[in-house]
């Protein structure tokens, strides 16, 4: 069914009048009731039989009572024409004239028609509200996406979201009907997460975290990202492992002790990198395996090596005041430590070359993940010192706790670009937090940085969003990815920008009250899922930036047992035993709500006749043992369905 059809369906059912329709079966078990002689078929005259037989004749348009009357005794009196029915006979007792009013044949009309079975009807709308609901959190998240990406602290995300921020600003006002921008929004949100291998080292240098690393002592953490990216760039763009060592870019001069470290580090890889490189094939950077098996079956050849090596080792300095140089002289005599570190170096040079030429034997379209990433661990495994730690303890590599975070945050780069090149952008998101969290989060025992706490949360939110709606592979996967996120805000409706506003609407959220059925003695306290469906009359209040709305809103229907199903079981269908009827979801009602600014939340109190229907299982309907009333306060979300006038402010 349509949506307009569904609303036409719901205002034919809330603002029709009696329907008339006859039940023969329900009204003969009816009038068995009034029965004075069971041979004769004589009922009793009374007026509830009265507007039931009533039905079945043909009364004039106009109802009018004595008219009406001198109909039924004409047809249903034996004694008084012979053209009476035979079956059913008037008897004495009251000359019920629908005394008062028309009440008793209305009563009968309602009667009918609050058994109609409207189980597919109820069932429909539930599921509708349910869905909307839903969709109206979904716009308002959109919304705040919005605003957040314009809001002064969060400018770090229009860094990493530049071209989702210039959608979101394309699309405006009309964001309400973000499904139809969706495949223009997620093309900028896959482009924005392609491009986060390059936009993220922008928000280090922003000016907000200036301070922050100015406070640490020392301020090596930028200093080191450069040096992270400097690995994954020249792997991205397939320099050479071996030149990429030979060619790093070293901060020549620094005072800062942390720094030394790591530039020794790095410089005793490319002393020993550079000492088994190949001059005889310009083909392969490095010797081949049988070459360094001469090498280290000689010993004395093995020890003029080292000899050569010591030569290139004396400006290597570390922060303890030491040089490479002091310390290959103290380990002299270990020769098998020597030997040893050689062979564990170059195992990891063989890693590296395994993994270039796996790399160059295939075509860039047959190359996968797994290629690229044995290819960066490989390289990474080459400069993390494991070798040295393991075979000189007293190496002051093993000592510094700045290397260490070098090699993490090459890592980290290196996989985020593999995660974005492989599409898994999820990860990436990820990968960003983590590179961040060791540059910006609390080092040392320090406290974290207050502008980032925000920054990344917003991150965390935003970026997974992005991440799983550029992930989707399907329209259900998007949609999927848009709830999973998408639901902790609400959206305003169009009431708030109105000074007046008429409207079919629902609400839906929990409820907390006072009821009191006729077989209660006392009100109880009661909880559950507020449903209604009804005339809503509504007008803005506060400013026109922010406008919240307060509305007098008439309930006719209570679907809450149906929503509170459908809210858990969405696709499940009902058994063929669970029938429905307009008589168990009627709920008239008064109620006062508040619609909160930019959100698609009121709060709200009334009072309403409570409908019969209790609970809905898949193949059980409960009902109240009597008819009821409650008072309640709510909060639920506003989801209008039809406006019938609406004035702007």
């Amino acid at each position: 069914m349509s949506s307009k059809n569904t609303f036409a369906a719901i205002i034919l059912l809330l603002l029709s009048g009696p329907s008339f329709c006859q039940y023969a079966f329900e009204d003969a078990m009816t009038l068995r009731k009034f029965v004075l002689d069971p041979k004769r078929g004589v009922l009793k005259r009374e007026d509830t039989v009265l507007a039931i037989l009533a039905q079945y004749i043909d009364a004039p348009a106009s109802r009018n009572k004595a008219l009406i009357h001198s109909l039924l005794i004409e047809e249903f009196n034996v004694n008084d024409t012979a053209d009476a029915n035979p079956f059913i006979e008037l008897g004495g007792g009251s000359e019920g004239m629908f005394t008062g009013t028309l009440a008793p044949l209305v009563s009968a009309g309602s009667k009918a028609l609050g058994n109609t079975d409207v189980t597919r009807f109820a069932d429909g709308l539930s599921k509708f509200l349910v869905q909307r609901v839903k969709q109206e959190l979904s716009v308002t998240f959109f919304e705040h996406f919005q605003d957040a990406l314009d809001t002064k602290q969060n400018k770090n995300l229009k860094i990493l979201f530049v071209n989702t921020s210039i959608m979101l600003h394309t699309v405006g006002r009309d964001i309400y009907q973000f499904s139809l921008y969706l495949q223009a929004l997620r093309e900028a949100f896959v482009r924005d997460l392609d491009n986060l291998p390059e936009t993220f080292p922008k928000v280090i240098n922003e000016p907000q975290f200036d301070t922050y690393f100015q406070k640490i002592d020392p301020p090596y953490l930028r200093e080191l990202l450069t040096y992270g990216l400097y690995v994954t760039r020249s792997l991205r763009r397939s320099v050479h492992p071996g030149t990429m060592i030979e060619e790093f870019p070293l901060k020549k001069t620094t005072n800062d002790n942390s720094f030394k470290d790591v530039n020794a580090a790095l410089q005793t890889a490319q002393v020993f990198s550079m000492s088994l490189k190949n001059t005889t094939n310009d083909k392969k950077y490095w010797i081949e395996a049988e070459d360094l098996k001469k090498l280290l079956d000689d010993s004395v050849a093995f020890k003029i090596y080292l000899g050569l090596i010591y030569e290139k080792t004396k400006n290597i300095s570390f922060s303890n005041g030491g040089t490479l140089q002091h310390i290959m002289k103290e380990e002299a005599g270990n020769l098998e430590g020597f030997y040893s570190f050689v062979s564990s170096f170059f195992d990891r040079i063989q890693d590296v070359k395994e993994a270039v030429t796996t790399l160059a034997d295939k075509a860039k379209t047959e190359r996968s993940k797994e290629d690229f990433s044995h290819y960066f661990q490989a390289t990474l495994a080459l400069l993390s010192g494991n070798e040295v730690m393991q075979q000189f303890p007293a190496f002051p590599i093993s000592l510094m706790g700045r290397y260490p975070a070098f090699v993490s945050l090459a890592d980290n780069t290196a996989n985020l670009y593999l995660n974005i090149n492989s599409k898994n952008y999820s990860a990436g998101v990820f990968r960003v937090v983590t590179i961040y969290d060791i540059l910006i989060a609390s080092d040392n025992g320090k406290k974290t940085d207050k502008n980032y706490t925000s920054f990344r949360k917003q991150l965390i939110k935003y970026g997974t969003f992005l991440a799983l709606v550029a992930e989707a592979k399907s329209s259900d996967e998007v949609k999927g990815a848009i709830e999973a996120v998408a639901l902790p805000v609400g959206s305003a409706s169009i009431k708030k920008h109105a000074i007046t506003n008429v409207a079919l609407g629902a609400y839906v959220g929990p409820f907390l009250g006072f009821q009191k059925l006729a077989s209660d003695r006392k009100s109880k306290i009661a909880t559950g899922i507020f449903s209604p469906v009804g005339l809503s009359l509504s007008t803005s209040l506060g400013s026109a930036v922010r406008p919240g709305s307060l509305t007098l809103f008439f309930s006719a229907i209570d679907v809450g047992a149906l929503t509170t199903f459908r809210f858990s079981n969405p696709t499940d269908t009902l058994s063929g035993d669970v029938k429905v009827k307009l008589s168990q979801i009627v709920a008239p009602g008064v109620h006062l709500a508040y619609g909160f600014p930019k959100w698609p939340l009121s709060i709200g109190v009334g009072h309403h006749w409570m409908p019969l229907l209790s609970k809905i299982e898949r193949s059980q309907a409960t009902l109240f043992d009597s008819k009821g009333r409650r008072w309640q306060l709510f909060v639920a979300v506003d989801i209008p369905l039809l406006n019938f006038y609406n004035k702007e402010r």
